[in-house]
């Protein structure tokens, strides 16, 4: 389970911030760390136990999230061939999400929905990825509207429904900073102990002009904020 949300602060600027949900275990995860992919370098939280990673930006204004789950609630199992933060570390093998979403084999991965944004001068690319186990679905968003997804596992649907309108209510106000963003997925969206065997472990944010990308991580059990600056 997880919840993403994206939200326009210009034609040119925006935030993008994640919640990761998930089971504590003993190998957690380093922040921050890189590494040199396909034609650039990306930064990243990475998870000890896969070391991949659920957010990923690069040095060309590039970055993407991934979360369990497609539409619709199913049963894991032990049957699929990678995780899905190799395969989002994967993505950055690729020059273009296009490309990446043409031409990976998805095939025995585990549902997922995974967001992209691309970014060309001043021009914002945002792009929403579903794999059921079947097919692919792909979407185009507008970059100037508001956006959040929530994970469908874990999260019902009234739940989702629930997430929605608290940020749709949050962002019609029009008046918040970086801080406000984190503390709404931190009050409004966080899987809270006793709820799930999963909580919320961890928040990322990224926040996005045509310069820089700066990337904010917060380790809520160790309460810890962590960041680093991204150069384009």
């Amino acid at each position: 389970m997880c919840v993403i949300s994206y939200i326009p602060l210009s034609e040119s600027s925006y935030t993008f911030t994640m919640n990761r949900d998930d089971t504590p275990v003993k190998e957690g995860y380093l922040f921050p760390k890189s590494m040199d992919i396909g034609r650039s370098t990306i930064f990243y939280p990475k998870d000890l136990k896969t070391s991949g990673s659920w957010i990923i930006a690069n040095a060309r204004g590039t970055m993407a999230a991934v979360m369990r789950g497609a539409f619709n609630e199913h049963t894991a199992d032990n049957t699929y061939v990678q995780s899905h933060e190799i395969m989002l570390m994967n993505r950055f093998r690729y020059d273009s999400f296009f490309m990446f979403s043409s031409l990976y084999d998805f095939v025995n991965i585990e549902p997922f929905t995974m967001i992209s944004i691309e970014r060309n001068s001043n021009m914002i690319r945002l792009e929403e990825l579903r794999w059921d186990g079947e097919e692919i679905y792909k979407l185009q968003l507008d970059h100037l509207k508001p956006h959040i997804w929530s994970s469908c596992l874990g999260f019902t649907p009234e739940k989702v429904s629930e997430h929605r309108a608290k940020f749709n209510t949050f962002v019609s106000n029009n008046r918040f900073n970086d801080n406000d963003i984190v503390e709404f997925h931190i009050e409004k969206c966080n899987m809270l102990p006793g709820e799930s065997p999963e909580r919320t472990l961890c928040l990322t944010q990224l926040l996005s002009d045509k310069n820089k990308t700066v990337m904010k991580h917060t380790d809520l059990i160790l309460k810890h904020t962590n960041s680093i600056t991204i150069n384009h």
